[in-house]
């Protein structure tokens, strides 16, 4: 799993791919934009999914950092 700052990152600059994967749906800038006023850091979000979300979303954070 990558730091807790590069999740963090991952939040603000690629939301829509960490909502979409966790939603497994599409997402307007105005719900990507109320998701990050409501949650407006990436633990306080990551606490609101179930086990599935969680672990599709961390498959997806990996994957973004085992390149680097």
């Amino acid at each position: 799993m990558p730091t807790p700052d590069e999740c963090a990152a991952t939040y603000h600059c690629g939301i829509g791919s960490l909502l979409r994967t966790a939603y497994q749906r599409e997402f307007t800038m105005l719900e990507m934009g109320k998701c990050k006023t409501k949650f407006p850091e990436f633990d306080e979000w990551y606490a609101t999914l179930n086990t599935d979300q969680r672990q599709r979303v961390e498959k997806v954070l990996i994957v973004g950092y085992e390149g680097e």
